[in-house]
């Protein structure tokens, strides 16, 4: 049990990390949508972070597939708190100025 709290627990931090460096460092599908265009600005997300969290996911449960009644609900809690709690940090949010 104290496994599978650690397991889940670095899970978080990494699809974290990987939300936050898509959201702000690289761009790899440089894919964006437009929120509330305005006048002086717009406000716009970015939807590479979230991406990439996403296809690590996909790739962490095709490594834990041996074992994955077990280990895919942890798995599965972790992306969803680091995809939360990313999104309420606004990552990948931007305004930008015209």
């Amino acid at each position: 049990m104290v496994r599978n709290i650690l397991s889940c627990f670095f899970q978080f931090v990494l699809f974290l990390v990987t939300f936050a460096l898509g959201s702000f460092v690289l761009h790899p599908f440089n894919v964006r949508t437009a929120l509330t265009p305005d006048a002086t600005q717009t406000r716009v997300f970015i939807w590479d972070g979230l991406l990439m969290m996403l296809l690590l996911y996909v790739l962490v449960l095709l490594l834990e597939l041996k074992k994955a009644k077990r280990a895919a609900p942890w798995s599965t809690l972790a992306v969803l708190l680091a995809g939360v709690l990313g999104l309420l940090m606004k990552f990948g949010f931007l305004s930008v100025d015209r």
